[in-house]
Formats: structure tokens, sequence, C-alpha cells
């Protein structure tokens, strides 16, 4: 009935009766769905209006087919019943395939490989009775049909492709939280922007994070985004989308979640994307459902969550925000970067002056660490100037200052990207964040100079969560990723992090603290507050030795 009601739907015949090709989950729910809905007579009536003759043919593509979202490897209860498929030769026989053969055809050898000689194709063994594949493994698979569409589509010029397959495929592909029933979701392709080159990301083989130095380049990541969602942003013009770092503490992850849900509507409405591992997908899911059960998120609001099930990685997590950020504004990435809005003359651009830089590099990098838009340059005297403005100027806007001849650069207001984690995290992030960002343009991106970073912190109570001892030693992690890499992006941000690096003190205060309790130690406070208060003075003075010998006492 609703695969009926489906073909007669006005939105959905409009959608799908122009497309250049039609690919269909092999699973039988699937098939009868596509049948039913294309075999309608609007659909027909509005393919004659399109002049297209001859009927709508069925592509047969494995890798739509249904996953459960807690498969395991051999786990004892196998695949889900209803997600095990039929061989070809007995799926091509069924009674229920007597269509009418003038407005559906089904190509049975587009199903390759993975369907011939009557393969099992879905995910399950039958003679051991066990799921074949992991969560992890099927998700990749999922997502991977977003960039091989992509492909395939662009090889062979089209511009529109149907799929019919089910609800958890395309979370895995799209990230939506909801997706009822015989319901259509439209979604929009960006072409690869950003490669994957964490060190720590996904192999090329096995599809999983496993701590590798992975010496091939980088993997493209493709996004696909929901339709709707890019035309709103660019009608209502909203340029900030948050970034949620994932957790595997389901009560952390609902903290930040709930953190950027408020920063959400402080900015207008905008996405939230929450980028985790496909472990915490699932509890994900069931955050935002009780969310809206308990009017802690309205429902038209959960259309703005989105979610990437790509790493436990920073970085890569950080990779996938911003591709999926440059998809969801397709009209603002032009590769334009910073340009010159004038050349050689006396007028330049107004507003008050933010810093004042003997290079270009510097002062772009300034004003992208502000999310400014302008920047004066005096070449006679090697002066670039950086304008507090956060849209830029016109030509009309330019206005008259000695000191010239001036050449006034400007670019687009960039998209903010607001990432959401914890405050003892979020030091180490931001360089991430900054570095991969300086990456973008040193490497010429399409997607250099385009975006904002703006750090969404959680601030909380320590004796409100459940403090291990991994997050009370995240300072450790801080430091050895400033020596190794980080300085020349930690320092420009320190002033910036001021409580946040307060807090990753306080951790390891506190986990110094908890050491002292358990080896029983009878040091009493008073003392402990004297080292601590050497500790600092020999810090402040530089003086190594005086440093070593404090801590020796310990």
């Amino acid at each position: 009935v609703e695969a009926t009601c489906l073909g007669q739907d006005a939105a959905f015949v409009a959608a799908v009766s122009a497309s250049d090709a039609v690919f269909v989950s092999p699973l039988r729910r699937a098939l009868q769905t596509a049948v039913l809905a294309l075999g309608s007579d609007e659909m027909a009536s509005a393919r004659r209006a399109h002049g297209l003759v001859g009927p709508i043919v069925l592509l047969l593509h494995a890798d739509l087919r249904e996953l459960n979202r807690n498969q395991r490897q051999d786990g004892p209860e196998g695949l889900f019943w209803r997600h095990r498929g039929t061989v070809l030769s007995k799926l091509r026989s069924e009674p229920w395939l007597n269509f009418n053969s003038e407005r559906i055809a089904v190509n049975w050898d587009s199903g390759g490989e993975a369907m011939a000689g009557d393969q099992v194709w879905w995910d399950h063994d039958p003679d051991r009775g066990c799921c074949t594949v992991g969560y992890w493994d099927a998700h990749w698979r999922a997502y991977a049909m977003v960039e091989s569409l992509r492909a395939y589509a662009q090889n062979c010029g089209w511009q529109k492709v149907c799929l019919f397959g089910h609800e958890n495929v395309f979370r895995c592909m799209v990230g939506v939280a909801g997706l009822p029933n015989a319901d259509i979701l439209q979604c929009t392709i960006a072409p690869p922007t950003v490669m994957a080159t964490s060190k720590k990301r996904r192999s090329a083989d096995n599809c999983h994070h496993n701590g590798n130095v992975d010496v091939q380049g980088g993997l493209a990541t493709t996004k696909a985004v929901p339709s709707d969602l890019v035309r709103d942003m660019q009608t209502r013009d909203v340029r900030t989308v948050i970034v949620v770092l994932g957790c595997s503490d389901e009560i952390e992850a609902r903290r930040r979640m709930r953190h950027a849900i408020r920063l959400m509507r402080e900015h207008r409405l905008c996405p939230v994307l929450y980028c985790g591992s496909p472990d915490e997908f699932s509890p994900w899911l069931e955050m935002v459902k009780g969310m809206v059960a308990s009017s802690e998120l309205h429902l038209d609001e959960e259309r703005l969550l989105l979610a990437d099930q790509c790493s436990t990685v920073t970085e890569c997590n950080i990779d996938h925000a911003l591709a999926v950020a440059a998809a969801l504004r397709p009209d603002l990435v032009t590769g334009m970067g910073w340009y010159r809005l004038s050349e050689g003359v006396d007028q330049a651009a107004g507003g008050s002056s933010a810093a004042c830089f003997s290079s270009r590099e510097a002062a772009v990098q300034a004003a992208e660490d502000e999310g400014y838009c302008a920047i004066n340059e005096a070449p006679a005297r090697n002066k670039w100037i950086v304008r507090s403005l956060a849209s830029p100027p016109l030509q009309e806007d330019l206005q008259k200052f000695g000191g010239g001849p001036w050449t006034t650069h400007v670019r687009a207001q960039p998209i903010k990207l607001v990432v959401v984690t914890n405050a003892w995290h979020m030091p180490r992030a931001a360089i991430i964040i900054r570095a991969r960002l300086a990456a973008l343009r040193i490497e010429g991106s399409i997607l250099s100079d385009l975006f904002h970073f703006l750090a969404g912190s959680c601030f909380f109570n320590p004796c409100d969560a459940k403090m291990t001892e991994k997050h009370m030693l995240d300072g450790r992690i801080l430091a050895s990723r400033v020596i190794e890499e980080g300085y020349d992006h930690f320092e420009p941000l320190r002033q910036r992090l001021g409580r946040e690096l307060r807090e990753v003190g306080d951790n390891m205060r506190r986990w110094a603290w908890e050491q002292w309790i358990c080896r029983g130690s009878d040091v009493d406070s008073n003392h402990i507050k004297v080292m601590c208060a050497e500790l600092v003075v020999a810090i402040k003075s530089k003086n190594r030795g005086g440093v070593c010998k404090v801590l020796a006492k310990t």
C-alpha cells in the first residue's frame, strides 16, 4: 500500500520520472517497492511528458542491501532474517514479478559478479548460520557507494540517479537521523573536495582505523547531503555548521549534543554534524530519538542533524567535517580564496586595524584565525594590515588613505566551523584543526580560505562526570602534540583557549592528588601547595633544573 501511494505522490513522480538510471537493492521488498512505485499511471504520464519512451530499467546493486546496526562478525545471532536475500535464479522466477513489461524491466545481469552463479550476495552464511560481515565493514561498503555512484554517473553523463534501498544503508550514505518507510530523500552529491590524510585514517584494504601509518595516497571523502537542507542554507544564507566530535562515553556524547543544540539555535538554526565512529552511530540515533520524545529537540529541528560515521581519530573527523560543510554550501566552493579587489591606488578597505604584518602568509593566517575578510597591502613599505571586517567590502566601500599606494585583498565571508568537544580536549583539537586549514592553503585546495574555526567547548564540573585516568592525563597528549608538530599553532591559540587550558591543568592536578591518596602518602596538603607554588615559579622563570628538582620530590 505504501509503495502504491508513493507512486501516486506528485513530489516523488516529479523527482524520479526524469532519472537517468534506477538502481535497486536485490532484497525482495526493495524490488517490490520499486516495481509498484515506478509502474504507476502517474509515473507513466510524467515520463511521456518528458519525451521518454520504453520501460524503466531496474539495475540491481548488491551493495544497496540492508545491514544490521548491531551486526557482528560471526555473531551468534546471525543476520537479521529480513536482511537475508534470495539467489538470483530463484529471485527472477518468483510469481510476484508478473509486472507490466511496457513500464518496468529488470536487468537481471546488472548484479555483476556479486550475484552471478547463484552466489550468496547478502551478509549471511547459510551453512554456518552466522553473519559474515561486521558493522564497520558494512558501513564503509554502503558509504563507498556515494563515490562509486558519483564516478559512474559522471562517466555515463548522468545528472540524476534514483536508488531504492533501505533505511540503514541510506543512513550510512547520508547520515540522516530519521528516514520513514516508503519515503523519498533527495540528495546532492558533491565531488570530493578533501582527501582523508590522517596517518591513522581508515586503510584502503580493510576500511578500518588500525593505527598504522598508511603510505598510500589520501582517500576521497565524497559526501551526499539532503538537497532540502542545502537549499535552505542557501536561501537563508546560513554560513555556520556545528561539528560535534564524537565520544564513546554516552553520557559525554549526550552532553556535547545538548551543547551543540543550544549553539544551533544561537546560530540561526544551522546544521549540526556529529562526527564519530560507526560504533557510536546507534547510540546517537537513540539519543536523538530520546531528545525528540522529551521535547529537548523539536521535530522540525531533527532535519538539521547529520551524523558522519568516520573514525575515532580527530584528524579524520575533521577531514570529513570539512567535506560535509563544503557539500552543504556548494555555492561557496569557488576556489577563489583571497583575491585582489584593488591594486596600486590610494584607496583601501576601512574598518579598524586588527594587526600589521610584514608577510602575506602571516597576515592571511591572522585574518583566518579571527574570521576577517580584508587585508590592505602597502607594497612599498612591505606592510600587510588586517582589517576587522567580518564580510568583504565592495569597490565603492573603499576609503582614501595615506601611505599608499594600496592593494586590497579580500575573501568571501567564510563558513563558521563551530567545533564542540569537552574543554580539556579542545586545545588538542584546535591545533589539529588550525593545522589542517593551513595545510589546505598550502596545498592550494579548492577549500582554501573557506572556513573560520570557532571553539564550542563544553565546560562542566568534573565531579559530575566519570573522570578516567585517560581524561586526567590528556595534558600529556597535548604536550606531546605541541612538542612534536604543533608549537606554531599552539602559541597563537594559547590566549584564546585560556579557560580550556586551565581545565587541562586542573585534570592533571586532580590526577596527581589521587596518586598521593592511592599510595597513602603522609605528605600533608600544605606541603603539596608549597611544592605547587615552587613548580609554578620555576616554570615561569624557565628554570628547567628547578622544575626537575621539584618534580623529583614526588
